[in-house]
């Protein structure tokens, strides 16, 4: 006897808990229970439907650039004041997207640090930390366009 494959219903994947989408898939959208902003992608080629992290997918698309410029300049492609302005750029990207996870956390009390889901007072506690770090990253940041005008 064969056993028939169903869909399982999609999750979170910042805190895993399961997505109520209904019938209809929901392109862009926020976690009820953990507010990180969330999006649906199907694939093309499979047809398959993922779920992911908007703060995830701005991490990730910021890494090849900072890992582009740092190349770059060691290769001397750039002038110093260039690569000063590329990091500035980064380090405000990186600032506003702790900013924005350290925000999601304190409102809804749950937090990833690496592979570990902290929930009420740790996840808390890391939130703050990631507005701090995120907020002397934005600063830093702006500090570093504002000198290498």
């Amino acid at each position: 006897m064969r056993e028939i494959h169903k869909p399982s219903t999609p999750a979170c994947p910042y805190c895993r808990a399961p997505l109520a989408i209904g019938s209809r898939r929901v392109r862009a959208g926020a976690c009820p229970t953990c507010k990180r902003p969330l999006l649906g992608l199907a694939s093309p080629v499979s047809g398959r439907y993922r779920v992911v992290s908007v703060i995830h997918l701005a991490r990730i698309a910021t890494l090849p650039i900072a890992g582009g410029v740092i190349v770059a300049f060691a290769m001397g492609l750039l002038h110093p004041i260039e690569f000063a302005r590329a990091v500035a750029g980064v380090l405000l990207a990186y600032g506003a997207i702790d900013i924005w996870d350290g925000t999601a956390g304190l409102e809804s009390r749950i937090a990833r640090v690496g592979a570990h889901l902290q929930r009420l007072a740790a996840a808390r506690r890391s939130s703050v930390f990631k507005i701090l770090f995120g907020g002397s990253s934005l600063l830093l940041g702006a500090i570093g366009l504002l000198f290498t005008r």
